[in-house]
């Protein structure tokens, strides 16, 4: 073709005719800048499919990821409530005057349950280490980010409230109050398992002396905080849950029209 324009172009020229060459010589640039525009045009599609299908991968992977942080949150209530429910059992016991009986010494170490939990963020980090913008739906990416910026750092921040009396009770109260502390133990197999289900897995703390317990100002304290401090958490668990498994619907709809 260019072998064809270039004959016509020289004929123009050696016949002198100037207007028809300059008509032509529009045409030709004409063409080129057509031509360039399209290629423009298919390249764009080329970059927008690779961008939809990069966005889609990143997708898949932030679904994956929230799906076991789903998993895990869920996990992580049921180890709190049981720490509420053992905390409110030794109390009635301690309070109303009961008589010891075996099973409270699971509920004794029960008391000290507590979860630090690392929730997955590698791809949503992968995500911003290309940009966030890369997720085409405003409100999905706005989601997101108030998912991973915002409430996850809070319950990262919330959780670290749990330990801390505990740790503190392992050094000047149990001591002088129980045998041992944490007397149980787990194979690798056991300890993979979401949740432990018998009083045997578990373990116990035995008291050295139940009737002491019974009066002591700085146990009762540690009983009633540590469970007040694990209802509040479990109030944001249970948000973090719902908050989740909207996310989840959310992700998995935007992934199936990108698909379409």
């Amino acid at each position: 073709m260019f072998r064809l324009f270039r004959r016509l172009r020289q004929r123009l020229l050696f016949n002198r005719k100037f207007s028809k060459y300059l008509l032509y010589a529009v045409g030709e640039i004409l063409i080129l800048i057509f031509g360039i525009l399209i290629a423009l045009q298919v390249n764009n599609w080329n970059e927008e499919r690779k961008r939809g299908d990069l966005e889609i991968v990143l997708l898949r992977a932030i679904k994956s990821d929230l799906e076991k942080d789903l998993l895990t949150c869920r996990g992580d209530i049921v180890i709190h409530q049981m720490q509420v429910t053992s905390s409110n059992i030794i109390l009635d016991y301690l309070s109303s005057d009961l008589n010891f009986h075996d099973s409270l010494n699971y509920h004794f170490l029960a008391t000290c349950n507590y979860t630090l939990t690392d929730y997955n963020s590698a791809s949503y980090e992968t995500l911003k280490s290309l940009g966030v913008g890369l997720v085409s739906n405003d409100t999905l990416r706005n989601d997101l980010i108030y998912m991973y910026d915002g409430y996850q750092k809070f319950m990262t921040t919330s959780r670290k409230l749990l330990p801390e009396l505990v740790n503190e009770a392992h050094i000047t109260l149990f001591p002088t109050h129980f045998e041992q502390g944490d007397d149980y133990e787990l194979t690798l197999d056991e300890y993979t398992e979401p949740i432990l289900e018998t009083e045997e897995e578990m373990g116990t703390m035995v008291p050295l002396d139940y009737e002491d317990l019974k009066k002591d100002v700085a146990y009762l304290y540690f009983l009633k905080t540590q469970r007040n401090r694990n209802d509040i958490y479990i109030n944001c668990l249970e948000f973090f849950e719902k908050q989740l498994i909207e996310l989840i619907e959310n992700v998995e709809d935007e992934i199936s029209k990108l698909e379409r």
